[in-house]
């Protein structure tokens, strides 16, 4: 079989990136080449280097805006000129807006292979009005295949009618092995790698630092507009804290094999790769219902705890969780087993098996 594949996606992220390396070979096997267009290098809440890559891509002209915290890509024509001279076989869109309908819609006039490609769940969605409702249902229910980023987002997919035959699972993940702790020495208890914005609820971590008192400390990782306020609350109560700012994507691993538990408060998150680097290093996840990976990579009682969003019941699963060594050395083990079933790997073959399957349709 002969063509190119083009995957569209908003900026380069450097836990999909490998898979976009890995899926450029895959691909290649079966004699199809692989073109990612990227709308945009960067988007500004995002800090990242553009990372190394060895996939085939290019990054297409355009203006990025925002609507509240989202941002959205505006390269129409830029992307429908590019469609036109590679002819793809196939052609999968990560998302629905403007420009990815743009790609939709082109795939549906050329009678083009459509796939679409998600991280999204019901509850992520579950905000959304009409309107948007509608078209991710034209979406779907038009496209040959779709892939999604965990078993919630195919329950959402099937909830816009995907047939079950017709969804595939490429999972977020990271690099396992750069993660696992050569060095057991663990300079902190507690963990907090985030964008600190409300979304992510510096406010809870606050509390449940209160709440620990001064026997425990904390590491925290990440940069937003909430900040100064949140360190200044945390000095202000006497937490013991180190503050790191934002650290590179390919420095993460050093703080995860440095902390026991990593404390993971979100009210929305469709997935949450902290998760995974947290399990790749061996340390429990403390997280809340509203994360992706909850049920599906963390498994209460079993690699940390899914909590409702009150400090005082974290608190308690800490001291619980540091306080037994049989019980942490449990979850530290069953963190290290789960996580081994998400690799670049698998998600690279989840997505070459949605193109395989849409190019028989």
């Amino acid at each position: 079989m002969n063509g190119t594949v083009c995957l569209i996606t908003n900026i380069p992220s450097p836990y999909r990136v490998p898979v976009f390396d890995r899926l450029h070979l895959m691909l290649r096997e079966q004699g199809i080449e692989l073109l990612v267009i990227y709308l945009s290098e960067t988007e500004p809440n995002r800090s990242w280097r553009f990372p190394n890559t060895t996939h085939n891509y290019i990054v297409l002209p355009g203006k990025t805006f925002s609507v509240g915290n989202v941002f959205f890509h505006w390269n129409a024509l830029s992307l429908i000129r590019q469609l036109r001279r590679v002819k793809p076989i196939a052609v999968i869109t990560s998302g629905f807006d403007i420009t990815m309908l743009q790609a939709f819609l082109w795939s549906r006039i050329r009678k083009v292979a459509h796939i679409s490609f998600s991280d999204g769940t019901l509850e992520s969605e579950r905000g959304f009005g009409l309107l948007r409702r509608v078209v991710r249902r034209i979406v779907v229910k038009n496209s040959r295949c779709v892939i999604g980023a965990s078993r919630k987002t195919l329950s959402l997919y099937q909830h816009y009618g995907a047939l079950p035959q017709n969804c595939f699972v490429s999972c977020l993940c990271v690099d396992n092995d750069r993660y696992r702790a050569r060095d057991q020495t663990k300079n902190f208890d507690l963990l907090y790698v985030s964008q600190i914005i409300p979304r992510k609820m510096p406010d809870l971590v606050v509390e449940i630092m209160v709440e620990l008192g001064r026997d425990y400390s904390l590491q925290i990782v990440g940069d937003g507009h909430l900040r100064e306020w949140f360190l200044n609350e945390l000095t202000g109560k006497g937490v013991r804290y180190e503050y790191a700012g934002f650290v590179q994507f390919d420095e993460i691993p050093a703080f995860f094999q440095k902390a026991r538990v990593l404390l993971f408060p979100t009210r929305s998150d469709p997935w949450g790769v902290v998760a995974n680097e947290a399990c790749a290093a061996g340390i429990p996840v403390l997280t809340t219902s509203l994360a992706g990976a909850a049920g599906e990579l963390i498994i209460h009682d079993e690699n940390g705890f899914v909590l409702p969003p009150v400090a005082r019941v974290w608190a308690d699963h800490v001291k619980r969780l540091l306080n037994d060594k049989e019980l942490y050395s449990g979850m530290c083990r069953d963190a290290l087993s789960r996580v081994q079933n998400f690799t670049y790997e698998k998600a690279s073959q989840g997505i070459v098996d949605a193109v395989m399957a849409s190019l028989k349709t």
